[in-house]
């Protein structure tokens, strides 16, 4: 339960912090997903994507973090979706 209170206050923490970047993923030169150059997400790291909600068909924004296994990333809760060419946020 204390374990979930402190996720619960990380994501409102960073949901509180205003976007700082937004674009499409791709894999850079060193492997990790980005969508600049300048900053690159890394295993752990909070991120906001843009999917289709199955239950009501509509776009929307949500906040998963990316994870890594066997060689590549992965976003936590949404293990099928693939990363490149997903939009993409980051708030600082």
């Amino acid at each position: 339960m204390v374990l979930r209170l402190t996720e619960i206050h990380t994501e409102i923490t960073y949901l509180n912090k205003p976007i700082i970047e937004e674009g499409i993923l791709f894999k850079n030169i060193s492997g990790r997903y980005a969508i600049s150059e300048e900053f690159s997400f890394t295993c752990g790291s909070l991120i906001e994507v843009l999917i289709n909600d199955d239950w009501d068909k509509k776009k929307k924004w949500v906040l998963t973090r990316l994870e890594h296994t066997n060689g590549d990333y992965y976003l936590y809760d949404y293990k099928n979706i693939k990363l490149r060419g997903l939009p993409a946020r980051r708030r600082g």
